[in-house]
């Protein structure tokens, strides 16, 4: 079946668009796990798409139609209704997690900014080492520091004094991917891969390093504080007597639309 559905991201874009899927959970799950969270998930409009996405339904059609068809040779029905089987009833092949962060030279592709999705104790450990287990480039770990919307900074490392040679050397290079990478790796080279064209745009336009590193600061800075005041408004919400689940999912669901990490269940942090 194939299904379609509507996400926003870190900047409130709203996109949408379509996979394939055995059901709606299978379609869910697909999603969740490159990173995104839809905001609507349903099943894409067309009879054969609603009524014959299932193979059971398909299978119980065609003998039905092969039955009930009057003046008509079997060879002929069979063939008839295999062929609309695989033409409008049976959905492509799910797209697959290479071909979502991986081009068909091995090259990662360019996705924007968003949470990295996965094991928590391997984005902790990358994080933690600025990513150097995946980036020997400075400027490339630089970029990575600000790749997750809504992480705080406690202190901007030191910059190098060849930050601006490993920067222009980051963005003649494209970063690769192998076939045995972590999902997590994946994600992460993704994100830098759309920072570093977010970058040669920003250049492009008149701007310099020493600015487009202000205005990650910036971002980053706003999201903190956009995190900061949800969590004191949800307070305050409960604290005037609304219910704690409730405005926690509210509030969440408001995050999310921005692309940003959800609070706490509260009285869990």
């Amino acid at each position: 079946m194939r299904f379609v559905y509507e996400y926003r991201t870190s900047d409130n874009v709203r996109h949408d668009g379509e996979i394939a899927a055995t059901d709606r959970e299978a379609a869910f799950r697909a999603l969740k796990e490159i990173g995104i969270r839809p905001g609507r998930l349903e099943t894409a409009p067309g009879f054969f798409n609603k009524y014959l996405g299932n193979w059971k339904l398909r299978l119980a059609a065609i003998g039905f139609f092969a039955v009930t068809a009057v003046g008509v040779s079997l060879p002929f029905v069979s063939s008839y209704f295999v062929g609309t089987r695989e033409e409008q009833a049976v959905p492509p092949a799910p797209v697959t997690e290479t071909s979502l962060y991986v081009d068909e030279n091995g090259f990662a592709k360019p996705i924007e900014r968003r949470q990295i999705w996965g094991d928590e104790a391997v984005i902790s450990a990358a994080a933690r080492q600025n990513w150097r287990v995946i980036f020997s480039n400075p400027g490339e770990r630089l970029l990575a520091l600000f790749a997750e919307p809504g992480m705080k900074l406690s202190m901007l490392p030191r910059l190098p004094d060849s930050l601006q040679e490993d920067m222009e050397k980051a963005l003649r290079t494209r970063l690769t991917i192998s076939p045995d990478e972590l999902d997590e790796y994946r994600q992460m080279k993704c994100i830098v891969e759309g920072m570093k064209a977010e970058l040669r745009d920003y250049l492009a336009a008149g701007g310099n390093l020493a600015g487009y590193i202000k205005r990650l600061q910036a971002r980053q800075n706003e999201e903190v504080a956009f995190l900061e005041k949800a969590r004191v408004e949800l307070e305050k919400q409960i604290e005037s007597g609304a219910d704690p689940v409730t405005a926690w999912q509210e509030m969440n669901k408001r995050i999310r639309e921005q692309g940003l990490p959800a609070l706490p269940m509260p009285g869990l942090n």
